[in-house]
């Protein structure tokens, strides 16, 4: 009886699979306008057929995400010259980063990878790690959800250290001062980036005496207000490691050469008591988010964007980066907003893990924008004539986007859009299938019959009687009528 039911709960569950997959987008649809009434999902998809603009809306969105969380006014859909400007202010100040997936993207790019260095002396190949995109995004959120979380007089603290930092570490490397080390001997300052200090130590082979050290870890040990004999003991203490590294006798140092320089320093830091610490959203725009290998680009990080295990909340989760060994999540102020052409689903069809995780939001044409009245042909109507009848003969994933007639002011105009965008758009969807796209047309002439027939006299056996080879006519002898046609309703 076992076996029995078993089997039928695997009928089952297949039917189910079937039935979800062709009913995804669906019930996603209708999910994601229940949820857009509610609050802004963290992670979601525009998708649909081309030419819907999806990527143009991406800016709409983007705003809507960030007048909700910083409150502030954000001027109306006409006034589009002034969205687009408030856009490239958030996009210079890294608060939106925009990027495009495509066959040879990777976690690289994406999150971190190694990049070969090369010096002068070409024999020796150095390897840095290199941030990818979406890290560095959640690394500035994070900085950013740290301070909304610190009262005003903490946050002043916090900003108060690092500008001390800032400037130490400057005098080291501008005045070359020697630090010295415990076993005698000094070490130098010799470069500093926003997240590393490069030193040199004398009389160490390995490295040739260069090393990098992390601001940020030190900046912690700075925070730490006890004294220490010895480097191991600070790290205990500090960051609970038992292991000594290379790298912890010049942070001991280090913090002994600040304490000293602290003392004597006298710049006074401008104690400004406003400093900002709210909440700030911080957007990534993934254009043709179904292009890219999605598990190969996000890799692990395909657990950490879902919503509840975001950093901030209470199942907030971490994982340990390959390359660079650092822990990593992804805060609860990113928002990751893609776009995928439903029209090229063959390319890749969408992972069921990215799947899940996102929130889907359809954008079909919309006709409404189009002229009623170009030079005598409306093209409201001549769309969903079209349109119509593709969704009949396929899908309605592979209709016409409204964006293709955008700004057609004449007849001119829109037979350039049909020789150079629809007809070439046709002839992919239905693979050359002529009496497909005669169709589509309502036969109104673009198609003609090749009567190239001289040439096939003596092969008559092979000819099929109803096979017929089509030709585009010529486009200067469209006319108005052309385009008329293929809106008309009544059987010829």
């Amino acid at each position: 009886g076992n076996n029995m039911y078993s089997s039928t709960l695997n009928y089952y569950r297949a039917f189910l699979i079937d039935y979800y997959e062709q009913d995804i987008f669906i019930t996603e649809r209708v999910q994601s306008e229940e949820s857009n009434m509610k609050i802004i999902p963290l992670n979601q998809i525009l998708y649909g057929p081309p030419g819907t603009g999806k990527t143009y809306h991406t800016i709409d969105k983007a705003l809507e995400i960030i007048s909700k969380e910083e409150k502030i006014q954000i001027p109306s859909e006409d006034d589009r010259i002034n969205r687009k400007k408030l856009f490239d202010e958030y996009i210079k100040n890294g608060q939106i980063v925009f990027t495009a997936f495509h066959q040879s993207y990777g976690y690289e790019e994406f999150v971190e990878g190694i990049k070969p260095v090369i010096n002068d002396d070409i024999s020796e190949m150095k390897y840095e790690i290199k941030e990818g995109i979406f890290k560095e995004l959640c690394e500035k959120a994070l900085d950013n959800y740290e301070n909304s979380i610190l009262n005003a007089d903490e946050l002043n603290k916090k900003i108060e250290l690092k500008e001390k930092v800032e400037n130490f570490l400057n005098w080291l490397l501008e005045a070359n001062e020697p630090i010295s080390k415990t076993k005698g001997g000094n070490f130098f300052v010799v470069d500093i980036n926003d997240k590393t200090v490069m030193i040199y130590s004398e009389g160490v082979e390995r490295f040739d005496g260069n090393f990098n050290l992390s601001i940020s870890i030190f900046m912690e040990l700075l925070k730490c207000k006890d004294e220490f004999n010895n480097a191991a003991e600070m790290f205990k203490k500090v960051f609970n490691r038992d292991y000594a590294d290379r790298t912890h006798t010049y942070y001991f140092n280090l913090v002994k050469k600040f304490k000293v320089y602290e003392k004597q320093s006298v710049t006074k830091i401008e104690n400004n008591k406003n400093n900002d610490n709210s909440l700030k959203p911080y957007i990534i725009i993934i254009d043709e988010i179904n292009r890219g290998n999605v598990s190969k680009i996000f890799g692990e990080l395909i657990t950490l964007i879902e919503p509840s295990k975001r950093l901030g909340n209470k199942e907030a989760l971490e994982l340990t980066l390959p390359y660079s060994g650092e822990k990593f999540g992804v805060p609860k102020n990113v928002y990751i907003i893609g776009t995928m052409n439903t029209a090229d689903r063959s390319i890749t069809s969408l992972d069921t893990a990215l799947r899940r995780r996102f929130e889907f939001v359809e954008m079909m044409p919309d006709v409404s924008e189009l002229s009623i009245d170009c030079e005598g042909i409306n093209l409201q109507e001549l769309l969903k004539a079209i349109n119509t009848r593709i969704e009949y003969l396929l899908d309605r994933e592979k209709t016409i986007g409204h964006a293709f007639f955008i700004g057609v002011e004449n007849l001119e105009g829109l037979k350039k859009v049909f020789q150079n965008k629809i007809i070439p758009l046709l002839q992919e969807y239905f693979y050359n299938d002529y009496a497909l796209i005669d169709a589509v047309l309502n036969k109104n002439g673009m198609l003609e019959i090749s009567e190239n027939k001289d040439y096939l006299k003596n092969m008559t056996e092979f000819i099929e009687s109803d096979k017929i080879v089509y030709k585009f006519s010529d486009s200067n002898n469209w006319s108005k009528d052309t385009f008329i046609k293929i809106m008309n309703n009544e059987n010829k």
